[in-house]
């Protein structure tokens, strides 16, 4: 793997303690709250949409207010010298931010919803829950492909982004 991709990568390790720690927050604030006792969503689509809003949206937020602020760069980005810009240099949209990084979390996402069926989906689902693991994978090992040859991701490309190396400008 060439040393961009590899930084990259790192940068995106380092950003993931940021969900470790909110999902740590999260966890003790509904361990306290429900004196342990914890709660049943009540079937897939309300898990989805509690793990979507719970733990995927807070953390896409956090991409897309670093990477369209001032900085242009996560805390990962900037700890390994790397920002997100238009393809023209100049900083992205919020929106354009947040649609990078949701198109960015769908292997994620699609993870989270078969974990979500294997939980709450009962025993007619099981199949999906591996359909899904599956394309979960695929979109994870197409990334690191196109990381490694050193091609726009495909959430680059609709947006019209890329991640440039600071210390090279």
């Amino acid at each position: 793997m060439n040393s961009f991709a590899f930084r990259r990568v790192v940068a995106f390790l380092i950003d993931c303690t940021v969900a470790v720690v909110w999902g740590c927050v999260l966890f003790g604030a509904v361990y306290l709250a429900t004196g342990g006792e914890f709660f049943v969503p009540g079937g897939v689509l309300r898990a989805e949409a509690l793990s979507f809003g719970t733990m995927t949206l807070p953390f896409a937020l956090y991409f897309a207010v670093c990477e369209s602020g001032a900085r242009q760069a996560t805390w990962g980005k900037r700890r390994l010298g790397l920002r997100v810009e238009r393809l023209d240099g100049s900083r992205l949209s919020f929106g354009a931010a947040l649609a990078r990084v949701l198109i960015k979390f769908v292997p994620w996402e699609l993870a989270h919803l078969g974990l979500n069926v294997t939980f709450f989906g009962g025993e007619a689902l099981e199949v999906w829950t591996y359909v899904l693991m599956i394309a979960s994978w695929l979109g994870v090992f197409v990334y690191a492909y196109l990381l490694y040859l050193n091609r726009a991701l495909p959430y680059d490309r609709v947006v019209g982004a890329r991640v440039v190396d600071v210390r090279l400008r």
